[in-house]
């Protein structure tokens, strides 16, 4: 940490607390750093083609909601339509989506899958399953499952109050220019 005595007042117990906190904190981040990394690194998940898992993950949404737009899946999927947007495109330049325009309101586009887009799913899924059953497994040599278990629920509990979190900064910050000072 790089708070010292002079920035803050804390007792021998609550600099213990922080340490700890602040050691999980840094295993934590370490974990959502490989985490992004791995999902935005190229693989082939068996088609013959290199894409990357939010690709593949985006083409399992798309395929089990034919027709969707693009603020669906942002909602859906809790990303910015931007970034939703970025991912589309990619997979309309390698054929694993085309869009048509909607019949009532013709400036959003319907996303629906190639039979390509459909390949790129089912293989992603059956890789996700074959990483899930080895991780797993792996797991299972240090940890019980009921441990495994608890991880997974803290981890769904956690993910809502990233959510949240994220939602309230949204709120908070629509409208401001990335470049303003907050008041």
């Amino acid at each position: 940490m790089i708070l010292n005595d002079d920035d803050i007042q804390l007792s021998e117990e609550e600099k213990a607390d922080i340490d700890r906190l602040s050691k999980n904190a840094n295993t934590f981040y370490k974990a959502v750093s490989l985490t992004n990394r791995l999902n935005a690194a190229p693989n082939d998940y068996g088609t013959g083609e290199m894409s990357s898992m939010a690709e593949a993950h985006m083409m399992i949404d798309i395929c089990g909601n034919p027709g969707i737009t693009v603020g669906e899946l942002a909602e859906m999927t809790q990303r910015t339509p931007s970034a939703i947007s970025q991912v589309v495109s990619k997979l309309e330049c390698k054929g694993c989506v085309y869009k048509e325009r909607g019949e009532e309101n013709y400036r959003l586009y319907h996303i629906y899958p190639t039979e390509k887009g459909r390949g790129l799913a089912v293989a992603h899924e059956k890789y996700d399953i074959e990483q899930m059953t080895a991780s797993q497994k792996m797991m299972l040599t240090r940890f019980t499952q009921e441990e495994i278990d608890l991880f997974y629920r803290i981890l769904d509990f956690y993910n809502g109050m990233i959510g949240l979190e994220l939602q309230e900064l949204r709120t908070k910050n629509s409208g401001k220019n990335r470049c303003e000072k907050d008041n």
